[in-house]
């Protein structure tokens, strides 16, 4: 699944709504939302979100074809 599917999960299952969790990440619900939806994220940006959810981020590369 996308990672911001996978985000979306795990805030839920943590009991969080994305309001809260953009407070304790210091950005708005608004964009906690575009990330859940698939807007393209830096690695760092990944890395505080999995931090503050008591997650670990894993990074997979494939190849294309």
């Amino acid at each position: 699944p996308p990672v911001g599917v996978e985000i979306a999960k795990l805030r839920a299952r943590r009991g969080l709504t994305q309001t809260q969790l953009a407070a304790m990440l210091g950005t708005t619900a608004s964009a906690v939302s575009r990330i859940e939806n698939g807007t393209n994220i830096t690695l760092k940006t990944l890395a505080r979100i999995a931090e503050t959810l008591r997650a670990r981020a894993d990074v997979r590369l494939r190849p294309v074809a």
